[in-house]
Parts: structure tokens; sequence; C-alpha cells
């Protein structure tokens, strides 16, 4: 007996140097999938996203999708889901709409409120697989809706009492969405994209109900121009239908921290919007 151990222990070794070879394999090839996935407008979605159902071998289980009605939904938190509007897999970005928002219904409003509040110093959001980069940061706006106990004449106040006259709005849908304490008195309801606006401009007695994101004009070097590239808009005496329109454009995440698992360090990672790349910030090298 004594003589066939010599034999065993090699043997032994080899098995067990395959099993894990092999599954550190299949944990390798998740972005080798034999086709890319598809969903209503997006028939090329690919590593690191995946869908709800797809192969095990197929995108990341951290960047999960929902097929519902033919289109993409994401969830950032436990219930709150999101309409993926588009997948940039240049510069590592998702764009997302609220589910509450209709395209041309200004009397839908977004069902979550989103803010500063809910990132980390990091700048990640829920379990941090997604972010707002140091330049999505710098150029992620916020629309406001708030409740006031007077009315506010003011450029900066969308008013959305008087607004069935700029889209045809359902006013008790929105002052609907206000805290059920306030039910019995008078509220006046407004959006506010606040620019450049102070916490001290908000007017007496109006309190915060939501806070929004959206995408607002990008600076480029000395010249403004907006998310498409045009003349900006007008931060102030902006139409209910205008405001509308930036909810219904979504916001920007980033999601380039799955690009720097194989970082070594910290593996923390930045990407350079010049160069379209990620560099590791812990090494001089970009990262694989």
């Amino acid at each position: 007996m004594s003589g066939t151990t010599p034999v065993l222990h090699p043997l032994l070794h080899l098995l067990v140097a395959l099993f894990f070879l092999n599954s550190y394999a299949r944990g390798r090839s998740t972005h080798l999938c034999e086709r890319p996935s598809s969903c209503g407008n997006f028939p090329n979605v690919s590593y690191p996203f995946r869908f709800k159902g797809d192969p095990d071998n197929c995108g990341n289980a951290n960047y999960e999708l929902v097929r519902q009605n033919n289109r993409p939904m994401l969830s950032l938190f436990p219930g709150k889901w999101y309409h993926v509007k588009a997948i940039n897999y240049s510069d590592h970005t998702i764009r997302l709409v609220d589910v509450g928002v209709h395209e041309g219904n200004c009397s839908s409003l977004p069902l979550h409120s989103l803010s500063v509040d809910n990132f980390t110093s990091d700048y990640n959001i829920g379990a941090g697989h997604y972010k707002l980069s140091s330049f999505l940061w710098e150029h992620t706006d916020a629309a406001l809706f708030v409740a006031c106990e007077k009315p506010v004449i003011s450029p900066q106040f969308v008013d959305v009492n008087n607004a069935s006259r700029d889209c045809s709005i359902n006013r008790d849908v929105l002052v609907g969405s206000s805290s059920s304490h306030d039910h019995d008195r008078q509220r006046y309801s407004y959006y506010i994209v606040p620019g450049d606006m102070r916490a001290g401009d908000l007017a007496d007695r109006c309190r915060v109900d939501k806070v929004f994101p959206t995408m607002p004009r990008l600076r480029r070097g000395s010249r403004d121009r907006d998310i498409n590239g045009k003349n900006p808009e007008p931060k102030n005496n902006l139409s209910l239908a205008e405001v509308h329109k930036k909810l219904e454009y979504g916001f920007l995440l980033s999601w380039d921290s799955i690009l720097c698992e194989d970082c070594t360090g910290l593996g923390r990672c930045s990407f350079d919007y010049g160069y379209y790349k990620v560099n590791c910030n812990m090494r001089p090298y970009t990262c694989e």
C-alpha cells in the first residue's frame, strides 16, 4: 500500500490544480458569450452587462439588467428601478431615467429621490458598482420639486400650479406627491433647476420634497455647450415642458470600476476622458 502513495499524491495535486484552474477560467471568461444579449432598441448588450436569465458565463452578476416590456431596466437600490436609455462602451457610462417619468407626459414624476446624500465620498452609489466620476459629478445638475405655503414669483421657480397651459398637466398628480400632512392646506408646487442657486435662495416656507439628477450643459473650455453639443439653454425662465425634457433625458453614471478588478494595490481607477482610457491610480500603467 505504501508503494502507491508517491503515485497518488502527484495525481491528487494534479486533479486539485485542474479543478481550480477550470474554476478560475470560468470566472475569467464571463465576457466570452456566444453572442451579445439584446432587448428592444439594445441589440448588442455585452460585458460587463447581462440580463437576468442569461447563461452564467455571460456578463457580471453585479451588472445584471432586467427585461420588462421589451425595455432594459436597472435597480440601483432594492425596489428602485430605472429605465436604461443608453450604454456607452467608449466612456463607460450608462444613462438612466426614473421609471416614473413618461416621455411626453408632463404629469409624470420621478418616483425616487436621488441626491448627493445617496453617494459616498468616493462618488459610489448603492453597492458601489456604479458611481459619479469626478467629471460627471461636476457636470450633473438637479431638479428640485418643492412645496410652498405661499405663491412664489421667481424666474428660478417653474410654476406647476398653472401648468396646464404648458403641457396639459394634471396638477393633482404633482401635489399628491407631497406628504400627507400637507393635504389639509393649500400647497403651491414648483420645480427648481438651481444651477448656481444657494440654499439661502430657497423661498421662505418652501420645503424640498424630492431631488432628481439631470444632465445640464457641459462646459468645454471657454465655450459652453449642452449635452448635445448645441448652444446652452438658459437656466432661468424654463418652462415645465423643458424641465420635464431634462428628466426624460435622464442622468449618467459611470461603470468603469469593473475595468480595474485586475489592478494591483487598492484597485482604484481613474478614467481619462481626453484619451478614453482607464488608469490605475496606484500604478503608472493602464489597466488591462
